[in-house]
């Protein structure tokens, strides 16, 4: 069975997408994460920035206009100030408001439960898994 990671697939796709990324999260006590997440991927290069909207997970749906806003705001510093082209939604939680989202920013965001979802697809489709040999035998 094949196995992906939110986080993994939108960076791997992001890498692929455009000369540089950004990720947009929600607190900044997750950037250190994404860092490291982002150089044992082998990406770090790519990453132009990783910005948050410092609205705690659990209050993105009671606050989703102010949540929009915040997301507007790093979306254009990571893309004017970084060199972004490419956005990575930092929070699987964030999903409900990709539509609004895309349709305020004129460059690609990718939205990683909908990209994990697709990938995996396409890897049962493809009949792909994890390899038997080494790290995952």
């Amino acid at each position: 069975m094949p196995i992906v990671g939110p986080g993994e697939v939108a960076m791997l796709l992001a890498s692929m997408l455009g000369h540089k990324f950004s990720i947009i999260t929600v607190k900044k006590s997750v950037v250190p994460m994404f860092e490291i997440k982002a150089k044992k991927m082998g990406v770090e290069e790519k990453l132009a920035s990783i910005e948050y909207v410092n609205i705690p997970v659990l209050d993105l749906e009671k606050e989703a206009g102010r949540a929009i806003d915040e997301l507007v705001k790093s979306i254009n510093r990571a893309t004017n100030e970084k060199g972004a082209e490419i956005i990575v939604l930092g929070c699987t939680d964030m999903s409900f408001l990709y539509s609004d989202l895309a349709k305020k920013i004129n460059i690609p965001i990718i939205e990683p439960a909908a990209a994990s979802l697709k990938t995996l697809e396409t890897l049962i489709d493809l009949k792909l898994s994890c390899s038997k040999a080494g790290l995952f035998f």
